[in-house]
């Protein structure tokens, strides 16, 4: 959650490599092979010559303690049989020969397995591959290296997902089993399981291919997919830079102008793709057409992801969810929900909250954009009020605490109202100028800052919502004009990051503040004043330019 809320507006960290992702660039660059249409890799060991402890015990005990639960619900029993046959058939897993067991090598690893079952898929079950289980203070995850993070940031994934008018959306099917694990690294990866009768003494397995609860896993799989795409750089350059920048691990999010355009590109996505043994399906767009081609040649088209029907003031509309936004593909608008993790009797004013209670209702509210940013920041206010009183986690809120908390969650339901266009502006062509407007604000309970594209086409003007970032005002005192100055940083990185995550062109930028300190600050020599106000002023000096910088009353702020 702290990760989300700070992606934009914190410093940029630097991007040299560490010794750790140097050397892990360099064991993926040795070891990666294309076998056939797959790709095969190895565990990125910390160092060369790996000795592990025998954890045979451990994972006996684990064993018993899964087939226990197993005993317990029959439900989840055939479940957790089901996905184990689905693995075996398709030759993820597979049983190991006695000559196999009784072989001993120095890396030998018994990984435990236990399920999980996602909330939002009622009745699917997955089962993990537990690496940081320990045995004397040592994990297969403490020998491995994560690697460096090659991920695409979500902000730019998801601002460049609402750039065009046509927007697609794919889902690499079990992305970490299409890359298959090198036969020495099989080794590390075995595992008991007992099959079919819970009662007979277990067999030994073991995964063929990359698991997604080792440390490497990530970083792996997302070097395997880069490294195919650029085997076609020259022959589908548009596609090899939606793979490389719009896929965020994988799920893909795209748009473009027109559905030729949508269809082309997703055509030669599927192509590179499958080069390299992945499978991109759960197709999802705004428009017809285009999920009419990708399904063609599917018998049994699969549903949209976490798709759910809504009823609305009396319509049906199929509100699919993408990197955890809702997103109703027929009004082509962000929605919100809440989250099946809200406590009903809580939200509800039957049960008295906590200040655990409001921690996670905060948490449970997702908005990586900050489209609802102005809501969510009452309630991290009252939050900072709860810590201030110095409550334990379950001591029950003060009244006043509980009248603040009452009328925030008396809004909820009203949230599921809300909705934000996808797509900023229709089609743009060579007349429409952009700007950017970034307004600021602070007060001695926190700051931020909101931003919007203004896109001027002749005499007609649009603007759009980009999103907002906000902060809670620090725990000791600081003045109102200092605060100030901290939403003008805010907002300084934050449009820094907004023109660099998206490929619409900026014409003209312009910050808003109703603090004359700021602008005065700006206007002098920042060297003179003390190093709070100096470096701040600095740094906004470093971002942007200071005429584009503009007071405004506090009334229309």
């Amino acid at each position: 959650y702290m990760a989300i809320e700070s992606l934009e507006v914190s410093p940029k960290p630097g991007t040299t490599l560490s010794r750790d992702e140097e050397r892990a660039i360099t064991l993926l660059t040795r070891e990666k092979r294309l076998v056939g249409n797959h790709y095969e890799t190895g565990l990125l060991w910390r160092i060369d010559d790996v000795r592990l402890p025998c954890n045979r015990v451990m994972a006996l005990r684990r064993d018993a303690c899964l087939r226990r639960k197993m005993s317990k619900n029959p439900t989840l029993a055939a479940s957790i049989r089901a996905t184990m046959r689905g693995y075996e058939a398709k030759g993820y897993i597979r049983r190991l020969t006695k000559e196999e067991v009784n072989a001993k090598g120095p890396r030998d690893w018994y990984l435990p397995i236990f399920p999980v079952v996602n909330p939002n898929k009622p009745g699917k079950v997955r089962m993990v591959f537990d690496a940081a289980a320990e045995v004397n203070g040592v994990s297969l995850n403490k020998c491995l290296l994560t690697g460096p993070d090659q991920l695409s940031s979500l902000p730019t994934v998801l601002h460049r997902f609402r750039e065009h008018s046509i927007a697609v959306v794919g889902d690499i099917r079990e992305m970490f089993f299409q890359v298959k694990m090198k036969a020495e690294d099989q080794r590390s990866q075995m595992f008991y399981w007992c099959g079919e009768n819970t009662n007979a003494a277990p067999d030994v397995y073991t995964l063929t291919l990359m698991t997604f609860g080792a440390a490497c896993s990530p970083s792996a799989a997302q070097y395997v997919k880069n490294t195919n795409a650029d085997r076609f750089v020259e022959l589908y350059p548009k596609a090899v830079n939606c793979i490389k920048e719009l896929h965020y691990v994988d799920d893909m999010l795209a748009s473009v102008d027109t559905e030729e355009e949508d269809i082309k590109l997703c055509d030669e996505v599927k192509y590179i793709h499958a080069q390299g043994g992945l499978d991109i399906t759960n197709w999802l767009s705004n428009s017809d057409r285009v999920i009419s081609h990708l399904q063609e040649g599917e018998e049994h088209p699969p549903p949209p992801k976490d798709a759910t029907p809504v009823h609305d003031r009396g319509t049906s509309r199929s509100i699919t969810k993408v990197l955890g936004m809702w997103w109703d593909t027929k009004a082509d608008v962000f929605t919100f929900r809440r989250s099946i993790r809200h406590d009903e009797e809580l939200l509800s004013g039957r049960k008295h909250p906590t200040k655990r209670d409001v921690l996670r209702t905060l948490m449970a509210v997702y908005d990586p954009l900050g489209l609802i940013g102005h809501y969510l920041m009452y309630l991290k206010v009252v939050l900072q009020e709860i810590w201030r009183a110095k409550l334990d986690w379950d001591a029950e809120l003060s009244n006043e605490l509980t009248q603040k908390w009452s009328a925030w969650i008396q809004l909820l339901p009203q949230l599921q109202q809300v909705s934000v266009p996808r797509c900023y502006h229709g089609v743009r062509n060579n007349e429409t100028k952009v700007q950017l407007h970034v307004f600021c604000d602070a007060s001695e309970c926190g700051m931020a800052a909101v931003a919007y594209f203004r896109f001027v086409t002749g005499d007609t003007i649009n603007c759009a919502l980009i999103g907002s970032k906000t902060r809670v005002a620090p725990l000791t005192f600081v003045s109102i004009p200092r605060l100030e100055l901290q939403a003008a940083v805010i907002g300084a990185r934050f449009a820094t990051n907004i023109l660099r995550s998206h490929q619409i062109t900026v014409n003209e930028r312009f910050f808003w503040t109703d603090s004359r300190n700021v602008i005065s600050w700006l206007k002098s020599d920042h060297r003179r004043y003390t190093q709070f106000v100096a470096v701040r002023v600095g740094e906004l000096l470093e971002l942007t330019k200071e005429a584009e910088w503009n007071w405004i009353s506090t009334k229309i702020n």
